[in-house]
């Protein structure tokens, strides 16, 4: 559904940044990542408001790092201001919507935002406005900006590693050989030949760890690693220690791309194995977290805390994976 449509935007951008001479090479590639986000939620929009979200999406970015003073002139507050505008920007278009869907009711969904607007929980209750609202400013800006940063990392360290940026070349020249005459742009199935490239971003983010910290909440008293977390405490979980740890990943300030050469069960679960579990004990690790989504493990509980679950603390994490799944 949006393949077709990426494979031409990059098309376009990349003949149109083959003509500006020198580039800011982050700058255009938020911007091609930020044009497909919006086309996936909100189909064809028109420049004036791809512009417009940019813009605000910038400001709010710079807060989101910025020291937390909430006083004109310092970025934290123009990201409030910036999230206050999007707000304003994206209910103008759930308005819209919404007329469309009570004028045509038999209307097919055409894109992210009909979908959220046609949800419905088990219990037929549907998202409001706001919540429709929140999902769109997490995801929109999420959804270009790892995206934009990873992209452009990639670039630069292949071209660090010209027997890595050779091998990821060859692999493209030979799928493009096999299409037929016939075809028109890239398909599905050629996307998914792509192994080695597929390795290289996956080491690139875990070389790079954009995403370099998470935060969970304890919410039963967990026992982990002989440790007991209290209930309601916060949880903080610090990526690039984990993927610069040498008893991990050897050697882990080299880019290797082969660190990925893995196999067995489940695969797709493997190659997410940088963001917290290393390949070599993948399997164990992909048993105890089977385990503890299916509620079977075997783990005692401790009589003086009812509530506890060994490896509760993991459940978040296993949502993720079986998100890639």
């Amino acid at each position: 559904m949006y393949l077709a449509f990426m494979d031409e935007l990059m098309k376009n951008e990349l003949e149109k940044w083959s003509k500006m001479g020198q580039i800011e090479l982050l700058t255009e590639l938020r911007r091609l990542t930020f044009k497909i986000i919006i086309h996936i939620f909100l189909g064809a929009s028109s420049t004036s408001v791809i512009e417009a979200l940019e813009k605000e999406y910038t400001k709010l970015n710079y807060g989101m790092r910025a020291l937390r003073i909430d006083l004109p002139g310092f970025a934290f507050h123009k990201a409030f201001k910036a999230r206050k505008n999007l707000v304003s920007i994206f209910q103008n278009v759930v308005n819209e919507r919404r007329k469309e869907k009570l004028e045509n009711p038999n209307k097919t969904a055409k894109d992210m935002l009909d979908q959220l607007i046609d949800a419905e929980d088990e219990n037929g209750r549907k998202l409001a406005d706001d919540e429709v609202i929140d999902i769109m400013i997490m995801y929109l800006n999420a959804g270009h900006e790892s995206s934009g940063h990873t992209t452009m990392w990639a670039t630069l360290i292949l071209q660090q590693h010209p027997q890595y940026f050779q091998k990821a070349k060859q692999e493209q020249e030979e799928i493009v050989k096999r299409r037929p005459a016939n075809q028109k742009g890239m398909t599905m199935k050629e996307y998914r030949q792509m192994d080695f490239l597929s390795k290289a971003i996956d080491e690139t983010m875990r070389y790079i760890t954009f995403s370099l910290m998470t935060f969970r909440e304890a919410k039963r008293y967990v026992k982990l690693n002989g440790f007991l977390i209290p209930k309601g405490w916060k949880v903080f979980v610090w990526y690039r220690a984990i993927h610069q740890d040498p008893q991990v990943y050897p050697n882990p300030r080299i880019f290797d791309p082969s660190r990925f050469d893995i196999s067995g069960w489940p695969l797709k679960l493997m190659a997410y194995a940088y963001l917290a579990v290393s390949p070599p004990s993948m399997i164990a690790r992909s048993e105890e977290m089977a385990a503890a989504a299916s509620n079977k493990s075997t783990a005692k509980k401790d009589s003086r805390y009812p509530e506890i679950e060994e490896q509760a603390l993991c459940e978040s994490s296993i949502s993720k994976y079986n998100n890639n799944l």
